[in-house]
């Protein structure tokens, strides 16, 4: 049978390359950012773009075109039945994969992804990705606490608040997790609510073997903050656990590597 050639990325040795495909533009965020729109317009704007036209849409694409599969859903019940908001903390592996986690995890909840500022800066994309939920991280320190006010009115409120703590998209990379922020887990910590650990992973498709694989998306149980730890203790535990989590289900074997990711030998030669 015919293999197709696979596509390979070559990485930096401290693993922060975006292969993303949108462009890293660094541009900053404006002062004074408004992260919560109380405009009646705007929010209906909001849940009419994604209840109505992006979640069915990406839904039938997502089922048809990506073959996404999820397990563990039926972990969250409790907490779809509460009214308390959690956090969902993942493995960045799709371009697509902060809207699926919308439709896959958070829902029927409404999900904020914290995200760089860069998709903001683009035309157009950037008011869509705003009305569909998106928290860009602040470039100027005074915006730090209107961010995070942000984070615990919508977690107060029983929304989800969906964290990449990678921090870059390396398409179907299967080969565990890359440096993930410890820091990540304080908004979790800091704001004593659970967080659910989610893992992107892979299965080569059994027809249409050349084609992209199928996603899996797996969901763990809730992990709680512990009443008797420190904020900065907290951060840890849930960190820790996090990872034994994403060591299991990323490494079982089962990941099926699409691209290859090799590092880049030049990096290596400056180390010298």
């Amino acid at each position: 049978t015919f293999m197709k050639k696979r596509k390979v990325f070559y990485y930096s040795k401290d693993m922060q390359d975006d292969f993303g495909g949108v462009g890293v533009n660094h541009k900053p965020l404006k002062k004074g950012f408004v992260y919560i729109h109380k405009n009646i317009f705007y929010r209906f704007c909001s849940w009419f773009l994604f209840y109505l036209l992006a979640k069915p849409i990406l839904t039938i694409y997502s089922r048809l075109f990506m073959g996404v599969k999820v397990e563990g859903k039926k972990n969250l019940k409790g907490l779809m039945k509460s009214k308390e908001g959690f956090l969902i903390y993942s493995n960045h592996v799709h371009m697509l994969d902060a809207f699926l986690l919308h439709i896959y995890v958070g829902f029927p909840k409404r999900t904020y992804i914290i995200s760089h500022s860069d998709p903001i800066n683009i035309p157009v994309v950037g008011k869509l990705v705003m009305l569909l939920g998106c928290l860009p991280l602040p470039t100027d320190l005074h915006d730090y606490r209107n961010f995070e006010n942000a984070i615990k009115q919508r977690l107060d409120e029983g929304s989800c608040i969906a964290i990449y703590p990678e921090g870059t998209v390396w398409p179907y990379y299967a080969n565990g997790t890359r440096p993930m922020k410890k820091t990540s887990f304080k908004y979790a910590a800091s704001n004593n609510k659970p967080i659910v650990v989610v893992s992107e992973t892979f299965k080569k498709r059994k027809v249409f073997k050349n084609a992209k694989p199928r996603m899996v998306i797996k969901i763990s149980t809730p992990i709680y903050p512990e009443e008797h730890l420190s904020i900065n203790e907290n951060m840890e535990n849930l960190y820790n656990k996090a990872m034994e989590i994403w060591n299991n289900t990323l490494l079982d074997g089962n990941n099926y590597s699409y691209y290859e990711y090799k590092l880049k030998e030049e990096n290596e030669v400056k180390q010298k």
